[in-house]
């Protein structure tokens, strides 16, 4: 018997049956590759090649920064020279390598020199002169300014220490009040709030004393919860939260540097306004929609409503349930406002109603000092809101 090939193997030939199913199968496949159609395939979106990355300098290039902003010399042999270096920066931060080298020009040539890479000299004493760096890249150019102070002391104090931590009485918890609200205008009337805040520095010597005088640049690590200014250290808080303050001098040839963290509390007054303008309703201090108003124990809320507008002299505010609500302290109400004295009704029930001319205005205080969720609505306006009274 002869047995073929054909048979066997993957070229092996289908029976009539086997035959009849494979047409079948392919037969299904077509029909729903022709119900599909050629979209199934040639609609697929191609991939955007990604962008590469900017390496142009002139694009990268955000700031330039020298390394002594701040700088004290003298005038006696070893003390009336430091060398400044300019860096370019781009936006994080970091150096960027391979580009020209700055120009350094001083603005007070008697008092001190610059040499073109950077490396000044006192020349006579002066409380203050400036150099000023720049680079110019492209079209942009950016600058930085060193300020040079120069005493005639020989030696000059050696410097031991900086620090901007506060000494008590002072403290590095502050409350911050929003400006332009009643809550501030009281607090202000009374001294209840320092302004202007201020860093203070300490620096010592060698020997424990005291060196004043010194050129210091301030800085904020936080500048969405206060910024300071970099020449004189004083502070604007812009919300509660912690913020970094940076001191650094380079005073005789010694560099100290100091960071202290200061706490930025919610306001010890906060203002509600009832605005008789705007159809009666409650909002914030700043005309947003009225929140949680959260502030520190023992703080206070002060709703204010003009009666410039016309209106009963209330601000109407209930509260569900009244237990350590209380009125203000008398140093509260007995602030100047609008230089009208509150009358004596407002120790007692925390209610007040003035009519000084064109400031007519009526408001409800309370003080808060259990801490705790206080909710309070207003029979006439319709609305409540909620205080939640602690230390976060």
């Amino acid at each position: 018997m002869r047995t073929s090939l054909i048979g066997q193997g993957k070229f092996a030939a289908r029976s009539p049956r086997a035959s009849r199913q494979a047409s079948r199968w392919w037969g299904i496949v077509a029909s729903v590759g022709m119900l599909a159609g050629p979209t199934s395939c040639t609609n697929i979106e191609p991939v955007e090649p990604a962008a590469p990355p900017i390496t142009d300098p002139t694009l990268l290039y955000k700031r330039l920064k020298l390394n002594y902003p701040m700088v004290a010399l003298s005038t006696a042999p070893g003390y009336t020279t430091v060398q400044l270096v300019a860096t370019p920066r781009d936006a994080n931060g970091d150096a960027m390598p391979g580009l020209p080298a700055p120009t350094f020009k001083s603005l007070d040539t008697a008092s001190v020199s610059v040499t073109d890479n950077g490396l000044v000299t006192a020349m006579i004493p002066t409380g203050e002169a400036r150099v000023i760096a720049s680079l110019t890249v492209g079209p942009t150019t950016r600058a930085d300014t060193a300020i040079i102070q120069v005493q005639n002391l020989d030696p000059p104090p050696r410097v031991a220490s900086l620090s901007i931590d506060p000494v008590p009485p002072d403290s590095a918890v502050w409350p911050w009040q929003p400006l332009d609200t009643q809550g501030y205008e009281l607090l202000l009337e009374q001294g209840l709030v320092p302004f202007p805040l201020f860093v203070v520095p300490q620096v010592r010597d060698s020997t424990g004393a005291v060196v004043s005088g010194l050129p210091i640049l301030y800085t904020s690590l936080d500048s969405t919860v206060a910024t300071i200014n970099r020449r004189t250290g004083e502070v604007t808080l812009l919300q509660p939260g912690q913020v970094r303050f940076v001191a650094e001098t380079n005073a005789y040839g010694i560099v100290r540097v100091d960071t202290v963290t200061y706490t930025i509390t919610r306001p010890v007054i906060y203002d509600v306004w009832v605005d008789m303008d705007k159809h009666d309703l409650m909002t914030d201090a700043f005309g947003g929609p009225l929140r949680d108003i959260r502030i520190p124990t023992s703080g206070m809320v002060l709703w204010f409503r003009s009666l410039f507008y016309g209106g009963t002299d209330t601000v109407d505010v209930v509260f569900d349930d009244p237990t350590n609500v209380v009125p203000p302290p008398e140093a509260v109400c007995i602030f100047n406002f609008r230089f009208n004295r509150l009358p004596s009704s407002c120790a007692e029930t925390g209610n007040v109603q003035l009519r000084p001319g064109f400031f007519n205005s009526a408001f409800q205080i309370r003080q808060f000092p259990v801490p705790g969720t206080y909710t309070y609505h207003s029979p006439q306006f319709g609305i409540q809101g909620r205080i939640v009274v602690g230390s976060d």
